[in-house]
């Protein structure tokens, strides 16, 4: 089958949307496609004919975005990852002390990846494969999990937590998540931020104040 983009079709004294705002929205529709096929049939089974069929747009409409497949994988990783990190430093407002600030960014990232869970699944379960991503996490998202959780060691008395704890925890945050986005496990997902909350502040708080906090989820 081969798709055609309808034209653009604006009503006297309308403005036209501006070309940018168009091709942002064409690469995200085919991100999306992206995502779905790399959860279906695996990184190496994406083709662009897969692609352009699941977004239902015209061959050449994907040639406009992207040169080959492999770069718009690049581009779906990246777009999956900012979604997240957003999500995440928006957690850095949260009112209250530190613990809410952690409990709120695990309910962000949560609720970021369970709103589209096939582009979560992409950059956290297939990042390594999915071009420029070296490792099986961003380290940008990392970076900023790790930035929300640093502030804990002013409320441990000494001895302080092991160098690099905030990354070992951070790394495991994401672990579980996406161990829940490998199996399909979204329903479970959805209560996981309480336990994740006390998991995260153990190392700093301790095993009676992290775990004496009620359930607030």
């Amino acid at each position: 089958m081969v798709f055609q983009d309808t034209p653009n079709v604006f009503p006297p004294g309308r403005r036209p949307l501006p070309q940018d705002f168009l091709d942002r929205n064409k690469r995200e529709r085919i991100a999306l496609a992206v995502a779905r096929i790399v959860r279906e049939f695996g990184v190496s089974g994406l083709t662009v004919d897969l692609v352009i069929r699941d977004a239902k747009m015209a061959r050449a409409t994907f040639y406009d975005q992207f040169p080959n497949g492999g770069r718009a994988i690049e581009y779906a990783n990246d777009l999956g990852n900012r979604k997240l990190i957003e999500a995440v430093n928006a957690a850095a407002d949260t009112p209250g002390g530190w613990e809410r600030r952690v409990e709120g960014m695990i309910d962000r990232l949560i609720e970021a990846v369970l709103s589209e869970p096939e582009l979560s699944e992409l950059c956290l379960v297939h990042g390594r494969g999915s071009g420029k991503c070296g490792g099986p996490v961003h380290p940008d998202l990392m970076q900023a999990l790790a930035a929300i959780l640093r502030p804990g060691r002013r409320e441990r008395p000494k001895p302080p937590p092991a160098p690099r704890t905030e990354e070992l925890i951070a790394y495991g945050i994401v672990a579980v998540i996406s161990d829940h986005l490998r199996r399909g496990d979204l329903d479970e997902l959805r209560g996981l931020g309480r336990d994740l909350t006390q998991l995260a502040t153990l190392p700093f708080l301790g095993r009676e104040a992290a775990f004496a906090a009620p359930a607030r989820h």
